[in-house]
């Protein structure tokens, strides 16, 4: 293990802001296990910044990571970014020297992150999937397009922590021929959940040797959960389908093909190798979450769910690429189908792509050319700690 050799006596403080589920799961994640590789008396204090995006678990979430000693609340980054006494409302939280410290902005608006590294007189860092993004006041801007993709090395660390099982000589357990993710949001959670499990018992009838399943992303409390197993008691208990809250990587590993909404998952499903289809469903548009100007014009009272409505049927419309693996090779790849589901149009489109095996193996050719040995968090994490 690489212990970067600093001059001051205090351990290296490493303040990282973050936002939403999306960015903890696949970006911050993997710089963590960087951080414990190349650094492990690096001291981590994540500031959590608003996001519209917030299950409200991410506290929860980030806490019982090893290497994280200090998580702070959206309501308190904020008001630590602007308090007139910044460094001794710091120094009451964790014992830290300037000069011995840095900022990484890993999602949000980097204007905290910024505003904070700058007041404290610390270099700042940043990763962002935006090439537009502004390197003013920052040391170095990472990009995914120019350095690399995070959300890769989560799934590569995953990987060779399993390669051992993956190099002997049985091939891979298969528990599950249909894996469903409903998200990270509860919101989102709640209205398509119940979708699937109406959709999964017309796909049982259509072929009973199927075996399906729902992965649950950890952000989703146990409470939603429980509410959905005793609306559809019946499929639980006659496993029709089957429903796992653990790591995504693993429901991943032991999964045939992905029925997934736009999201990180279809980044990791693309680095595990496993065919997906994404679905949008149009059913509920009040409850899609739209970034920017455009969605505060959806939040407007009255006139808000006429301009939705207007806007969705123009995305339907439109040839938009939604998946990051389309996104980031500028390909129809992955199919995606957005429109309005019932149970019945669900089990059917889930069907004709799980017996389309031609599209399988052209999905996975087309992207495979995105698969690369390099670690971004490897690089981030040790410059940050060689120029400090």
């Amino acid at each position: 293990m690489n212990n970067f050799q600093t001059s001051s006596n205090k351990p290296f403080t490493l303040f990282i802001f973050t936002n939403g589920p999306g960015e903890i799961s696949t970006w911050v994640r993997p710089i963590l296990d960087s951080v414990s590789k190349l650094n492990s008396d690096c001291q981590v204090v994540i500031l959590l910044t608003p996001c519209q995006y917030s299950t409200g678990r991410e506290i929860d979430i980030l806490s019982i990571i090893p290497n994280v000693n200090k998580v702070i609340s959206p309501k308190q980054s904020i008001r630590l970014v602007f308090s007139p006494f910044l460094k001794k409302s710091i120094h009451k939280l964790v014992h830290f020297s300037s000069d011995n410290s840095s900022v990484l902005f890993l999602g949000g608006d980097p204007m905290y992150a910024n505003f904070f590294g700058f007041r404290l007189g610390i270099k700042k860092y940043a990763y962002t999937e935006n090439n537009a993004f502004s390197d003013f006041g920052y040391e170095k801007v990472f990009k995914r397009s120019l350095h690399g993709d995070l959300m890769k090395d989560k799934v590569y660390n995953y990987l060779s922590s399993t390669t051992s099982v993956s190099e002997s000589n049985n091939p891979r357990s298969l528990d599950y021929d249909i894996l469903f993710f409903c998200g990270s949001r509860p919101r989102h959670f709640k209205l398509l959940a119940p979708l699937i499990c109406e959709a999964a018992e017309k796909i049982r009838e259509a072929n009973p040797s199927l075996k399906l399943c729902i992965g649950v992303s950890p952000f989703i409390k146990t409470q939603e959960i429980n509410e959905l197993k005793n609306e559809f008691t019946r499929l639980f208990k006659t496993n029709t389908l089957s429903i796992q809250q653990e790591n995504s990587l693993a429901l991943l590993s032991k999964s045939k093909t992905l029925i997934t909404i736009p999201g990180s998952n279809t980044a990791e499903a693309m680095y595990m190798k496993v065919p997906m289809l994404v679905v949008i469903p149009l059913n509920n548009p009040e409850e899609l979450i739209f970034d920017g100007i455009i969605g505060l014009f959806f939040k407007l009272p009255v006139i808000g769910k006429l301009i939705t409505s207007l806007f969705i049927s123009f995305l339907k419309k439109q040839d938009k690429l939604y998946s990051i693996p389309n996104l980031l090779s500028k390909t129809n790849a992955v199919t995606e189908i957005a429109q309005t589901f019932d149970p019945k149009s669900m089990a059917d489109t889930v069907l004709n792509f799980f017996d389309d095996k031609t599209c399988h193996n052209d999905q996975l050719k087309k992207l495979n050319c995105l698969h690369s040995d390099t670690s971004v968090s490897t690089t981030i994490v040790s410059e940050i700690l060689n120029e400090s």
